[in-house]
């Protein structure tokens, strides 16, 4: 994935480098977004399954409020994560997929300008029409069916990178029993 994504950034030009990098950032924030939507659950279970335990860990401002308080404050931060983090997710999409269709009309910008610029001889040997639809389909086809997935794929997986690790810091028994059911999975199928 990292080589797909270094001969990506070989490939574009420098504005549109400085613009993959700037996705690495929403990506990495995006990923935080999902970790935190994700493990918000963890105290809304607690409090559900033993109310008094949220006593335990010392939290002095939360003695002001009570019980049903505390479990409406609770699920109002966590619906309200889950809305940023789908939002974020939106958001990273919606630019990769801008991103991706602006550097496949600059490539074929480039390709055809290569071609503009060929000799006479090519011109008179080569039917023009020939040119401008392969230029059309190629160039179509390399930005839907490699250019867009690599930059989609690449936020995908760190999101699932981002949220291993941290079910892997929370966990580790369970996070290497789901490491080993994802591997074991793609193993089968």
């Amino acid at each position: 994935m990292l080589r797909n994504l270094y001969l990506l950034l070989k490939v574009v030009n420098k504005a549109f480098k400085k613009k993959i990098i700037y996705l690495q950032f929403l990506i990495i924030l995006n990923s935080i977004l999902q970790v935190l939507s994700i493990f918000s659950f963890g105290p809304l279970v607690i409090f559900l399954t033993n109310p008094d335990k949220i006593n335990q860990y010392s939290l002095n401002f939360l003695d002001n409020f009570s019980k049903d308080d505390i479990l409406f404050y609770l699920i109002l931060i966590i619906v309200s994560l889950f809305i940023l983090s789908n939002l974020s997710n939106v958001i990273v999409a919606k630019i990769s997929l801008k991103l991706g269709q602006k550097i496949g009309v600059d490539l074929n910008h480039r390709i055809f300008s290569n071609i503009i610029h060929k000799n006479y001889k090519y011109h008179v040997e080569t039917n023009s029409a020939e040119i401008i639809s392969k230029i059309t389909l190629e160039s179509a086809r390399v930005i839907n069916s490699i250019l867009i997935p690599i930059l989609l794929i690449n936020s995908r997986l760190l999101i699932v990178l981002v949220v291993f690790f941290g079910i892997f810091f929370i966990n580790l028994k369970v996070s290497a029993i789901v490491f080993l059911f994802i591997i074991l999975s793609y193993l089968i199928i």
